[in-house]
């Protein structure tokens, strides 16, 4: 994945993290958790493929190098941490409240 900079929106212009999730025997998915970095999303009944689009609060609070999971739940609760990872690298940001970062 291309760096982003810290404080952009990934949902801007349609962008964002799409994650298809092979699930053949069709189990239900209660709850979705995507990890990346210092940040956790949590999506509840989530239908795949999930769109998920870290805030320019999120990833102002991202590290140079943000490793990224998804932990999945059961219909009884119990977790899951997918296979496979996703890492973002992220750069200092350009702007700060329409400011030039020093």
């Amino acid at each position: 994945m291309n760096p982003i900079y810290k404080t952009d929106d990934m949902g801007a212009f349609g962008g964002g993290i799409t994650i298809n999730l092979s699930n053949p025997q069709g189990y239900e998915i209660s709850k979705v958790i995507f990890v990346c970095g210092c940040i956790q999303k949590v999506y509840e009944n989530p239908t795949f493929p999930l769109h998920i689009a870290p805030t320019s609060e999120e990833t102002a609070k991202f590290n140079v190098t943000n490793v990224c999971y998804l932990v999945v739940y059961d219909s009884q609760g119990r977790q899951k941490t997918c296979k496979g990872t996703l890492t973002i690298p992220a750069q200092n940001g350009v702007l700060n409240n329409g400011r030039t970062c020093c």
